[in-house]
C-alpha cells in the first residue's frame, strides 16, 4: 500500500502488556511497513478511549514515536482518535466501536487522509510503475480531472477488514 491507517495497541493494553512493549510493537509495525514500501505514508492513530483498557499512557508516548520515526520520504502523522470518543455511546462493550464509533473514527481518519489523496505528477506515475505497481487510469480518472494517476493507489487500514482503493470512493 501507499498509505496505512494504523490503530494498534488496544489489545496490548487489554492484555496488560507494558506501555514500552506496546510502543515498541507499534514501532516494529512501522519498520515492517517500510520494508514493503520505503515511501509509505503512515497515519498513526491515538488509541480510542476505552472503558476497560485506558489508552492514555500509550497515547502519551505516540508523539515522541512519530517524531522519531518521521522521514521526509516516508512521513508519519498522528491522528487524534481519542478526543471526543465516548466509549459509553460509541462502542458495543466499552472497547469495540459500533456504527456511531466507526463513523466518528472514519471522519477523523479522513481529516488526515484527505490531503494525501491528491493527484500525482508524471514522476510519481513512473516511480509507481518502476516499483512494479499497476495503474488503472480509467478508474483514476474520476478522482482527477486531468486523468493523471492518483498519488495513492491503495490504503491499508489496520485493523480494517480489507484494503481501501479509489474504487471505494475515497
Amino acid at each position: 500500500p501507499d498509505v496505512v491507517l494504523l490503530h494498534a495497541g488496544t489489545n496490548d493494553i487489554c492484555q496488560r502488556r507494558g506501555v514500552a512493549s506496546t510502543v515498541n510493537g507499534i514501532s516494529g509495525i512501522i519498520d515492517v511497513l517500510r520494508t514493503v514500501n520505503p515511501r509509505i505514508r503512515i497515519l498513526l492513530a491515538e488509541l480510542i478511549n476505552s472503558s476497560n483498557c485506558p489508552p492514555r499512557p500509550v497515547n502519551a508516548r505516540l508523539p515522541a514515536l512519530v517524531a522519531d520515526k518521521n522521514r521526509p520520504e516516508s512521513p508519519i502523522a498522528l491522528a487524534d482518535q481519542f478526543s471526543g470518543f465516548d466509549p459509553a455511546t460509541m462502542t458495543y462493550d466499552g472497547d469495540a466501536p459500533h456504527a456511531a464509533g466507526d463513523s466518528r473514527m472514519a471522519a477523523r481518519w479522513f481529516e488526515q487522509l484527505a490531503p494525501v489523496l491528491t493527484p500525482s505528477s508524471p514522476a510519481r506515475h513512473e516511480e509507481t510503475l518502476a516499483r512494479g505497481g499497476e495503474i488503472d487510469s480509467a478508474r483514476a480518472a474520476p478522482y482527477n480531472a486531468s486523468s493523471s494517476v492518483p498519488l495513492v493507489r491503495s490504503v491499508l487500514c489496520a485493523p480494517c477488514p480489507r484494503i481501501i482503493s479509489p474504487a471505494d470512493g475515497v
